[in-house]
């Protein structure tokens, strides 16, 4: 069984003892995905010191599979200057060039990096066609100097950017919105798309009673307020996001990493804030039992 893959912020998690918040008490030990939260940081008028990121590492680095550098949204220098600062202290985060910047940035990093993150690419206002665009450019690039670098894609869930490119990875933090928001959004793999559900609204979720019994629950668990939980929504999503890595992964066959210091992509982080999310979609994961086909 593939391990369960979570992304986790700085930004939120900084106080808090990720061992046993999110080993100790794991199912499954899980890899983890440490991101600064600069996007999050900026949307909120915060400051992330460069010292206080690294004294992070410094503390949890054991426990994460990847770690992004801290970048600086709209200032690639000022991105590149901490990817260096953090090297030169050991440091191996992962590099991020984000839309928007200058192609020669991303060139540099394809020359050294085999897994490099694409960032910019939500929340910013860019249209679908843009974003597929900047995307199929960054993986031009890359064959066009003759890199076997990897991408992954940072908060990147559309299912058509996704499935167009062998990316190595994403994270998603709206696999959670079901639990949050009261919107689930499962994937059909008959359709190869994903599809919202407003568990608030009683047509809605019977238009999709059998995509919500493929994966394992009931209409009527969503349906009736005596029996819902907000963990019904964190196991289904999760376990849709699951199976949504693995109809990527037969799209376009194993993307395997460079260095070969992971097992062949794509794999799908799942992001969240909160902790508690985490541990119910690790817990569904781990209980992952085969999935009946969509009629």
């Amino acid at each position: 069984m593939r391990a369960h893959r979570l992304l986790i912020s700085y930004h939120y998690f900084r106080s808090k003892p990720l061992g046993r918040l999110l080993v100790e008490r794991y199912a499954t030990k899980p890899r983890i995905f440490a991101d600064s939260g600069a996007f999050s940081a900026l949307t909120q008028g915060a400051v992330i010191s460069i010292e206080e990121y690294a004294e992070w590492l410094t503390r949890f680095e054991h426990l994460f599979a990847v770690y992004a550098n801290l970048d600086v949204i709209g200032d690639a220098e000022a991105t590149l200057r901490n990817q260096r600062w953090l090297e030169a202290r050991g440091f191996k985060p992962l590099p991020v060039y984000h839309m928007g910047e200058p192609w020669e940035f991303l060139d540099a990093m394809l020359d050294r990096y085999p897994y490099i993150g694409l960032g910019g690419l939500v929340g910013t206002g860019v249209g679908k066609s843009d974003l597929n665009a900047f995307a199929s450019e960054c993986f031009n690039r890359a064959a066009q100097r003759g890199s076997k670098a990897v991408f992954h894609g940072l908060g990147l869930t559309s299912v058509r950017a996704l499935t167009a490119l062998p990316w190595f990875s994403c994270d998603s933090s709206s696999w959670g919105s079901g639990s949050m928001f009261g919107c689930l959004s499962l994937f059909n793999p008959e359709r190869g798309q994903l599809e919202k559900v407003q568990i608030s609204d009683p047509d809605d979720v019977l238009r999709h009673e059998t995509l919500i019994r493929h994966y394992g629950y009931e209409p009527a668990q969503f349906l009736d307020k005596r029996l819902y939980s907000w963990r019904y929504a964190t196991e289904i999503a999760a376990r849709s996001w699951r199976e949504f890595e693995s109809f990527m992964r037969k799209v376009h066959g194993p993307v395997p990493h460079p260095s070969g210091t992971d097992l062949p992509g794509p794999h799908i982080y799942l992001a969240a804030t909160c902790d508690q999310l985490h541990h119910v979609a690790n817990r569904s994961i781990a209980k992952h039992e085969p999935l009946r086909e969509v009629s």
